[in-house]
Order: C-alpha cells, then structure tokens, then sequence
C-alpha cells in the first residue's frame, strides 16, 4: 500500500507480513479441511452427485473445480481446496493492497501517514482471517477475490484505449459476476445491487465507466447473478431442499451467542459505515457502492443466514478493508483530512 518510490525497506516489510498472513491463514485452512475429511471421507462427494441439501447444494462451483484438479493432478480434495483458496487468498489481498495505494495517493498522505494505514491494513487483514475457518466453507476465499477484483474494476481505469477500456471493464465486471453466480450467487447480487443505487441516487461521475454504462453493466451483472441462481434451484437441482433448517434465521439471529461473535466481526465495518454515513469524508463512487452493496448483503445475511457464521461476509468485510484503513488514518488526522474528498 506504499507508493513505488517508498518501496525501501518498508514496502518489503509490508508485503512479508502480508505473505505471513496469508501463510498462517492457509495453515489453518488445511488443516481445518483435513480435519472435516478425516471426520467425515464423503464430505464433499455429497455436493458434487447432487445429494447435498439447500443452500449448499447451490454453490457447488469451487468444488467442482477442486475436483477436477484432484484427478488431473492427483492430489486430495483437501489439498486441492487449499490450493484454490491460497491463489484467491493472495490475489484478494495484494489486489486490495494496491487499491490502498490508490486511496493513499490520491490524497496526500505523507510517508509516515501512509505507514501507519498499511499497518491499519495488515492488522484488519489478520483480524477478519482469523474466523475463516469458523464454520468453513470452500466457496468463501473464491468469493473474497472476485469481489475484490470488481473492486478494483469499478475504481482503476484499465490502460487502454478510452471505448475499448470501457468496454473491457464491462465485460469483465459482468463475467465476475458470473463466475460469482455459479460460486455464490448471492454475493454478486448484492454487489451490484449496491453499485446499481449508487449509480441511480448520484451522479456517477466517479466511477471508471459512464453512469449509463454502470448502470446498464450492473443490472445485467445483477441480473445474470440471480438467474444463475434460478437455474440451479429450479433446473439443476430442483429435488435440493432446506429439510428441517430454517430458511427465515431473522428471529433466532437476536440470541446473544450468535449476536456477540456478529458484533466484534463487524465492527470495523460499522466504524466504515458509520464514517461514510456521517459524510465527515467523502467517499469515491467505488467506495460507496462497496459500503451500499455490503449494507445489503449484511440484511440479508441478518434475515435468511446464520450470523454467528461470520465467513458469510468475509468477501465485503475484506474488500473495504482499505477503505476502512484510510478512514481509520484520516481520523487520527482529523486537521488534515476532515472533508477533504477520497478520490
């Protein structure tokens, strides 16, 4: 998250430290997944012959991939899962390490302000992967670095020529969207739920792509994303059923051993959205869709999820996570940064 010419010998540090994170995290995420094969050999069989219940059933995509790199490479499902989840764990973070540089730069930060929102970066990074394996499942790495790389769509302009980066960007918004759809349906919609109201309720200026082609480029994502949803339910696995789990968890959500692990998980969150909503900085368009598109998904994780399940909203948590580390910054500089605009 530091600038290229500070890449001595604090750059180094940082990015050592972000390895660790990402080494110690995808230590625990084997063994996390060697100990539900050693306690149950069929665990994953049971999705991929289409036997596994409703929700899970549906969200069978990182399996299958993890599947066919097992007998063509001949490993272990467990091995192959952890292989998947090590390539999107460290694309997700190092993606999100350059949109800080991006917020940093863009707002004047000195060197040693700078430092200090890395820290506040690597420290948020550490935090939310400590509940990964807290009631694990191999859809949510892959999720975490798909919506991190929207993010970075919806904020850096691709180098190219002006229509062609333009038309790029969309394409490559809406085949995220996909592959989200088929990973985990629900987090594309609220994704580009969020950038859609965005886009509606302001100028959408600030966006890399026109607010007419946002806004067309994020309904059809949306739109892709509940339709992949639909054909899993109703044509792919219409026998897939909730049995006797709840599919409504809203009133047994307000119990204090579900709500106390959801408060200290979403408290840096809150903090976000509490500074966005206060409007003491103004956030980007990108960041605001963020903070908009994760508001949603956390009602709806709230309504139909388990909340004591905090890896269900890694994927936003994670991806504002340099939006929180500027915030964090500019409020320890109020002198400096109060309403000055984050570009």
């Amino acid at each position: 998250m530091m600038p290229e010419k500070q890449k001595e010998p604090f750059t180094r540090f940082f990015n050592l430290s972000l390895l660790l994170i990402v080494g110690e995290m995808i230590f625990a995420d084997y063994w996390a997944y060697s100990r539900s094969y050693y306690k149950d050999p069929g665990i994953w069989s049971t999705p991929l012959q289409g036997r596994a219940s409703a929700p899970e059933q549906y969200r069978v995509a990182v399996l299958k991939f993890a599947d066919f790199l097992s007998r063509h490479s001949h490993i272990g499902m467990r091995h192959a899962l952890t292989v998947i989840d090590f390539t999107a764990t460290l694309i997700a973070v190092f993606v999100l390490s350059s949109l800080g540089k991006i917020y940093f730069r863009q707002n004047g930060f000195t060197r040693e302000q700078q430092m200090l929102g890395s820290i506040i970066f690597l420290g948020l990074v550490q935090y939310y992967f400590l509940w990964v394996t807290d009631y694990q499942r191999p859809e949510t790495l892959t999720s975490a670095m798909l919506v991190s790389l929207s993010f970075l769509l919806l904020k850096w302009k691709l180098p190219l020529q002006e229509k062609i980066s333009s038309l790029c960007s969309a394409f490559l918004l809406i085949a995220l969207a996909v592959m989200q759809g088929f990973v985990r349906a629900d987090v594309a919609f609220a994704l580009h739920a969020g950038v859609f109201l965005t886009c509606v309720f302001s100028n959408g200026k600030e966006f890399v792509l026109t607010r007419k082609v946002q806004l067309a480029t994020s309904a059809v994502a949306a739109l892709c994303a509940g339709g992949i949803q639909y054909y899993l339910m109703h044509d792919v696995y219409p026998y897939a059923t909730y049995g006797t789990t709840p599919v409504v968890e809203f009133w047994l959500n307000w119990g204090p051993r579900r709500l106390l692990p959801f408060g200290l998980f979403v408290f840096p969150f809150i903090a976000t959205a509490f500074f966005a909503i206060r409007r003491r900085y103004r956030l980007d368009g990108a960041a605001v869709a963020l903070v908009i598109s994760s508001v949603i998904y956390l009602g709806m994780w709230f309504a139909v999820g388990k909340i004591d399940e905090e890896r269900i909203f890694l994927p936003f948590a994670l991806a504002i996570a340099p939006v929180t580390a500027f915030l964090f910054t500019a409020r320890l500089f109020p002198e400096k940064f109060q309403r000055n605009n984050l570009a």
